[in-house]
């Protein structure tokens, strides 16, 4: 089963975000990690709250999520995305329709 990040971003610096979304997108492509979403300008429909971007990221399963985000590759792209962002990440599963 295909594990599925969804992260909520509030922008710090968008010069470093760049850094980080050049570094991180060449090695999602490598290892084929699908980005099912990449929206600046998500429109909150219900509730409170500030975000500027939202991503969706889908790995093959936890084993391939553990390697990619822990590559070296990842790290040296984490130094650009710690000055540069706000996030909260949550792992979700998808639905399967019953039937």
């Amino acid at each position: 089963m295909s594990t599925i990040l969804v992260t909520l971003i509030t922008f710090a610096d968008r010069d470093e975000y760049a850094h980080y979304a050049r570094m991180a997108g060449e090695l999602f492509m490598r290892e084929k990690v699908g980005i099912i979403v990449n929206d600046e300008n998500p429109e909150v429909v219900a509730g409170q709250i500030e975000v500027d971007k939202v991503v969706v990221l889908e790995f093959r399963d936890d084993a391939h999520m553990a390697a990619v985000l822990g590559s070296e590759d990842y790290k040296k792209a984490l130094v650009h995305r710690e000055k540069a962002i706000r996030l909260r990440t949550m792992k979700v599963e998808r639905f399967a329709m019953p039937g």
